[in-house]
């Protein structure tokens, strides 16, 4: 892990994005976070905290952002809080609002089949 996180933190984004590179070093070096890599962005899961860090590698339409997102418990149950951070130009947010929408999507299916497996759980007893 730390061989990307010199990869990562390093030339290839410079001093372009140095919030960016903060999280990135902060997440990446928290022994309590594992990392995952995919096409587009890495994924670190920190189980301690019940949180997840979507970074965007730079072919991603979102890049430079991140996605914190949290798993919480509330008067309702468990549900996931998702915070956004995009450190690119103003002409580049709706890319990084339309990433996070799609997030922000998948919690919301999440929600609703966790909803109907207990109405479904609830009827049969």
């Amino acid at each position: 892990m730390l061989a990307a996180l010199m990869l990562f933190a390093g030339p290839a984004f410079g001093d372009d994005h140095p919030g960016f590179k903060d999280l990135w070093v902060k997440v990446a070096s928290d022994p309590a976070c594992t990392q995952a890599e995919y096409a587009d962005f890495f994924l670190f899961t920190c189980d301690s905290e019940m949180t997840m860090w979507y970074f965007t590698k730079p072919n991603h339409p979102a890049f430079p952002g991140v996605i914190q997102r949290s798993i919480k418990e509330g008067k309702d149950g468990v549900y996931a809080d998702e915070q956004g951070t995009s450190f690119a130009s103003d002409d580049d947010q709706p890319k990084f609002k339309a990433w996070l929408a799609q997030i922000q999507d998948l919690d919301r299916q999440a929600r609703e089949y966790m909803k109907q497996k207990s109405q479904t759980g609830a009827e049969q007893h």
